[in-house]
């Protein structure tokens, strides 16, 4: 998953965000294609639940449920994990309310790595080291003095089709819309006690993890007595 340039460890993610043309209607008839679709089971007989109670029911019916989101190099937002935020107020006559609602998105996600991660040079091989020495966190082997670089790479997608994407954030036909937000790429750098190592930025690189920390860092075990 990782590799190494020079000292620096780079992890290309490439994020998805669906914009399918599936059934139903969400204002848009818009649905994602993929993702979590809740299931609503009509009432018990003897039962009537009005259109209010319905929409209660199925928000808290899939805001409970879990959704997909892909792996450590991909990540796809679907439907499931968005909400409308369109205008809810001053509504000309003649533009569809659910419509309105759906013409403003906001996506959710996130991106993280285990609190246990073990860099090593791309291509090597651990399986005959491991037989020949014993490896833990502190061996040699694995890389520390670096930094473990998050590059997004964004793009949208319909009706699941992750092979062409819609909109491209980097490679898009016309331009590149890192450029074009004013996305600063000063060279990064590596301070330690013995050197400095500087190395180029690239369009998306957003995320730096320091390969000799973790997490577990922040926190500390204490027995209350």
């Amino acid at each position: 998953m990782w590799k190494k340039d020079g000292f620096q460890l780079t992890t290309r993610t490439t994020i998805g965000v669906e914009q399918g043309t599936g059934g139903g209607d969400d204002g848009g008839g818009d649905h994602g294609g993929g993702g979590c679709t809740p299931t609503i089971r009509p009432p018990s007989g003897g039962t009537t639940m009005n259109m209010s109670d319905l929409m209660v029911k199925v928000v808290n019916q899939t805001s409970h449920q879990k959704t997909w989101t892909g792996r450590y190099d991909w990540i796809i937002l679907t439907s499931p994990i968005r909400t409308l935020i369109g205008p809810k107020t001053n509504i000309p006559s003649s533009v569809n309310v659910d419509r309105a609602n759906a013409a403003i998105q906001r996506w959710y996600g996130e991106y993280s790595l285990p609190a246990d991660v073990y860099a090593v040079p791309k291509g090597m091989n651990l399986e005959p080291i491991a037989r020949q020495n014993k490896l833990d966190e502190s061996s040699d082997i694995f890389l520390k003095n670096g930094y473990i670089v998050v590059n997004f790479n964004i793009e949208s997608l319909r009706n699941g089709n992750t092979q062409a994407p819609h909109l491209q954030y980097i490679h898009a036909p016309l331009m590149n819309q890192w450029q074009l937000e004013g996305f600063n790429r000063p060279p990064a750098f590596n301070n330690s006690t013995n050197d400095i190592i500087r190395w180029p930025l690239k369009d998306g690189d957003i995320l730096f993890y320091d390969a000799d920390l973790s997490s577990r860092n922040d926190f500390q075990s204490q027995v209350p007595h």
